[in-house]
Order: structure tokens, then C-alpha cells, then sequence
């Protein structure tokens, strides 16, 4: 559930940089920040998951 929610504030993050950068904006470094930081979290956060599952299975 914590990878979801990571993933999910990490694309809208990285939508609103991008309508920032189409309407020729300043981007605040809030929503950099929180991309840069919240999508390889939860891809890892993701990868452990499946990991975790593999040897739960393989231990039953």
C-alpha cells in the first residue's frame, strides 16, 4: 500500500512539473524533489514486495 501511495505522489508530482513546463512556468522544487524521490522509492519499495513474495512462496 506504501509503494502505491509513493508511486501515485510521484506522478502527480511529475504531472505537475510538466503542465508547469508546457504553460512556461517556474516549476517549484517541491514537486522535483518529491519525483526524484517518491518513484524510485516505490519502484523499490515494489521490487521488495515481489522478492518477499517469491520466498514466502518458496518456503511453503
Amino acid at each position: 500500500m506504501l509503494a502505491v501511495v509513493f508511486a501515485a505522489i510521484g506522478l502527480v508530482s511529475l504531472a505537475a512539473i510538466l503542465a508547469t513546463a508546457f504553460l512556461q512556468g517556474t516549476v517549484w522544487p517541491g514537486f522535483v524533489l518529491a519525483s526524484y524521490f517518491c518513484l524510485p522509492i516505490a519502484f523499490l519499495l515494489m521490487a521488495a514486495l515481489v522478492v518477499w513474495s517469491v520466498l514466502a512462496r518458496r518456503r511453503s
